[in-house]
Protein backbone atom coordinates (compact mmCIF):
# COMPACT_ATOMS: atom_id res chain seq x y z
CA UNK A 1 0.00 0.00 0.00
CA UNK A 2 1.43 3.29 -0.86
CA UNK A 3 2.25 6.04 1.55
CA UNK A 4 0.71 9.10 2.10
CA UNK A 5 3.41 10.62 0.49
CA UNK A 6 3.51 8.70 -2.55
CA UNK A 7 0.50 9.39 -2.97
CA UNK A 8 0.77 13.03 -2.97
CA UNK A 9 3.93 12.38 -5.25
CA UNK A 10 1.42 10.77 -7.90
CA UNK A 11 -1.79 13.49 -7.22
CA UNK A 12 0.86 16.23 -7.63
CA UNK A 13 2.01 14.50 -10.30
CA UNK A 14 -0.72 13.76 -12.38
CA UNK A 15 -1.96 17.22 -11.98
CA UNK A 16 1.18 18.88 -13.29
CA UNK A 17 0.43 16.05 -16.22
CA UNK A 18 -3.03 17.39 -17.26
CA UNK A 19 -1.64 21.24 -16.92
CA UNK A 20 1.16 20.83 -19.34
CA UNK A 21 3.42 23.76 -17.74
CA UNK A 22 5.75 23.55 -14.69
CA UNK A 23 5.58 27.00 -13.31
CA UNK A 24 5.99 28.12 -10.02
CA UNK A 25 2.12 28.92 -9.56
CA UNK A 26 1.18 25.67 -11.50
CA UNK A 27 4.04 23.68 -8.46
CA UNK A 28 2.00 24.95 -5.93
CA UNK A 29 -1.14 24.50 -7.10
CA UNK A 30 -0.66 20.88 -7.71
CA UNK A 31 1.11 20.88 -3.89
CA UNK A 32 -1.97 21.95 -2.91
CA UNK A 33 -4.62 19.62 -4.69
CA UNK A 34 -2.14 16.77 -4.04
CA UNK A 35 -2.45 17.31 -0.20
CA UNK A 36 -6.16 18.06 -0.72
CA UNK A 37 -6.63 14.85 -2.13
CA UNK A 38 -4.42 12.83 0.24
CA UNK A 39 -6.04 14.31 3.38
CA UNK A 40 -10.08 13.55 1.82
CA UNK A 41 -9.42 10.14 0.78
CA UNK A 42 -9.64 8.74 4.71
CA UNK A 43 -12.73 11.13 5.53
CA UNK A 44 -14.58 10.15 2.65
CA UNK A 45 -13.82 6.40 3.11
CA UNK A 46 -14.88 6.69 6.75
CA UNK A 47 -18.38 8.25 6.04
CA UNK A 48 -19.01 6.04 2.55
CA UNK A 49 -21.68 3.87 3.31
CA UNK A 50 -20.82 1.46 0.92
CA UNK A 51 -17.21 0.78 -0.94
CA UNK A 52 -16.63 2.24 -4.57
CA UNK A 53 -17.31 -0.44 -6.87
CA UNK A 54 -17.09 -0.58 -10.30
CA UNK A 55 -19.26 -2.63 -12.08
CA UNK A 56 -18.62 -4.45 -15.45
CA UNK A 57 -20.46 -2.19 -17.71
CA UNK A 58 -18.00 0.91 -16.76
CA UNK A 59 -14.44 -1.30 -17.06
CA UNK A 60 -16.18 -2.65 -20.58
CA UNK A 61 -17.07 1.13 -21.88
CA UNK A 62 -12.94 2.04 -21.01
CA UNK A 63 -11.59 -0.82 -22.65
CA UNK A 64 -13.42 -0.06 -25.60
CA UNK A 65 -12.98 3.57 -25.46
CA UNK A 66 -8.79 2.80 -24.96
CA UNK A 67 -9.37 0.67 -27.82
CA UNK A 68 -10.51 3.13 -29.89
CA UNK A 69 -8.21 6.08 -28.93
CA UNK A 70 -5.33 3.67 -29.76
CA UNK A 71 -6.56 2.96 -33.05
CA UNK A 72 -7.11 6.80 -33.82
CA UNK A 73 -3.97 7.47 -32.52
CA UNK A 74 -2.04 5.21 -35.00
CA UNK A 75 -3.98 7.09 -37.87
CA UNK A 76 -3.15 10.64 -36.91
CA UNK A 77 0.64 9.25 -36.43
CA UNK A 78 0.53 8.04 -40.14
CA UNK A 79 -1.37 11.31 -41.46
CA UNK A 80 1.58 13.19 -39.22
CA UNK A 81 4.43 10.76 -41.33
CA UNK A 82 2.48 11.29 -44.39
CA UNK A 83 2.29 15.61 -44.06
CA UNK A 84 5.98 15.37 -43.79
CA UNK A 85 5.88 14.32 -47.50
CA UNK A 86 2.77 16.13 -48.63
CA UNK A 87 0.12 18.99 -47.62
CA UNK A 88 -3.09 17.35 -46.21
CA UNK A 89 -5.60 19.21 -43.89
CA UNK A 90 -8.36 16.70 -43.29
CA UNK A 91 -11.82 17.23 -43.94
CA UNK A 92 -15.18 18.25 -42.82
CA UNK A 93 -17.24 15.61 -41.68
CA UNK A 94 -21.70 15.37 -40.96
CA UNK A 95 -22.39 12.23 -39.03
CA UNK A 96 -25.93 12.11 -38.86
CA UNK A 97 -27.84 10.88 -36.16
CA UNK A 98 -24.69 11.25 -33.89
CA UNK A 99 -26.19 12.91 -31.15
CA UNK A 100 -29.24 10.77 -30.32
CA UNK A 101 -26.96 7.75 -29.09
CA UNK A 102 -27.60 9.62 -25.53
CA UNK A 103 -30.53 9.67 -23.30
CA UNK A 104 -30.47 12.78 -21.64
CA UNK A 105 -32.08 16.20 -22.43
CA UNK A 106 -31.27 17.47 -25.94
CA UNK A 107 -28.66 20.47 -24.60
CA UNK A 108 -27.41 17.70 -22.18
CA UNK A 109 -27.03 14.96 -25.45
CA UNK A 110 -25.05 17.87 -27.57
CA UNK A 111 -22.56 18.18 -24.90
CA UNK A 112 -22.08 14.51 -24.39
CA UNK A 113 -21.51 14.07 -27.68
CA UNK A 114 -19.22 16.60 -28.34
CA UNK A 115 -17.17 15.99 -25.67
CA UNK A 116 -16.71 12.41 -26.44
CA UNK A 117 -15.77 13.06 -29.68
CA UNK A 118 -13.15 15.65 -29.29
CA UNK A 119 -11.91 13.34 -26.67
CA UNK A 120 -10.56 11.14 -29.81
CA UNK A 121 -6.91 12.51 -31.51
CA UNK A 122 -8.18 11.89 -35.31
CA UNK A 123 -11.70 13.76 -34.45
CA UNK A 124 -12.65 16.96 -33.37
CA UNK A 125 -16.23 18.31 -32.95
CA UNK A 126 -17.02 21.74 -34.23
CA UNK A 127 -20.64 22.21 -33.95
CA UNK A 128 -24.43 20.29 -33.16
CA UNK A 129 -26.68 20.70 -35.06
CA UNK A 130 -30.05 18.80 -33.87
CA UNK A 131 -28.94 15.26 -34.10
CA UNK A 132 -26.10 15.73 -35.91
CA UNK A 133 -22.67 16.36 -35.50
CA UNK A 134 -19.85 17.95 -37.39
CA UNK A 135 -16.14 17.18 -36.67
CA UNK A 136 -13.14 17.80 -38.42
CA UNK A 137 -11.25 14.53 -39.04
CA UNK A 138 -7.63 14.30 -39.75
CA UNK A 139 -7.42 10.72 -41.32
Amino acid sequence: MLSMIGRWWILSGCYLALTGRASVAELVAASLVGLAGVLIVPVLRTRASRPLVLHAPWLRLSARSAALIACDVVKVAGVLVQALRVRRTGRLVRKPGAVRHYRAPAAARRALAVTFTSISPNEFALDAHGDDLVVHQLA
